[in-house]
C-alpha cells in the first residue's frame, strides 16, 4: 500500500514539474479553448480584463518603464505614449496558475458550489478544460 502511494505521489510530482515548464500559450492551448468553449473562454477573458484593471497590470509588469513615461510626460517631453504589457497567455505557468486560482475563487461561485475544487494544483490545462466544458452551457442559459 505504501509503495503504491509513493508511485502515485511520484507521478503527481512529475506532472506538476512538467506543467511548470510549459506555459499555456495562445497557440498551444487558448486558441483550442476558444474554438471548443467560446462562451466560457470569453467569460474568462472578460474577467482577466477586469482583473488587469483591478491590480494595475501595467504598473505591475512595467513599473520602471511606467515611471519613466510618467516622468517624461510630466516634463512635457512626450505625450500619448502607450506601452505593452504581457498577456495572460505570455506569463510563466506559476503566475497563470495563481491567476486561475483567483478566477476560480471570484467567479466560479456564480456557477458551482465549492468552486475551490476547480483548481487542483496538478494540471492547470485540465482544470481549465474541465471548467470551460462545464460552464459553456451554463453561461449560455444565463444569457
Amino acid at each position: 500500500m505504501v509503495e503504491r502511494n509513493l508511485i502515485v505521489a511520484s507521478k503527481k510530482i512529475k506532472t506538476i514539474i512538467m506543467n511548470l515548464e510549459q506555459t499555456l500559450t495562445k497557440e498551444n492551448f487558448f486558441n483550442e479553448m476558444m474554438e471548443k468553449y467560446p462562451k466560457a473562454t470569453k467569460h474568462f477573458c472578460d474577467w482577466i480584463d477586469e482583473y488587469k484593471k483591478a491590480v494595475d497590470w501595467g504598473k505591475l509588469f512595467n513599473k520602471h518603464y511606467y515611471q519613466t513615461i510618467i516622468s517624461r510626460a510630466a516634463n512635457g517631453e512626450i505625450s500619448g505614449v502607450e506601452y505593452s504589457t504581457p498577456k495572460f497567455h505570455d506569463l510563466p505557468y506559476a503566475m497563470q496558475y495563481g491567476i486561475w486560482t483567483e478566477y476560480c475563487r471570484q467567479k466560479l461561485g456564480d456557477f458551482f458550489e465549492q468552486a475551490e475544487h476547480y483548481s487542483s494544483q496538478i494540471d492547470l490545462a485540465e482544470d481549465i478544460k474541465n471548467v470551460f466544458a462545464e460552464t459553456e452551457e451554463l453561461i449560455a442559459t444565463q444569457a
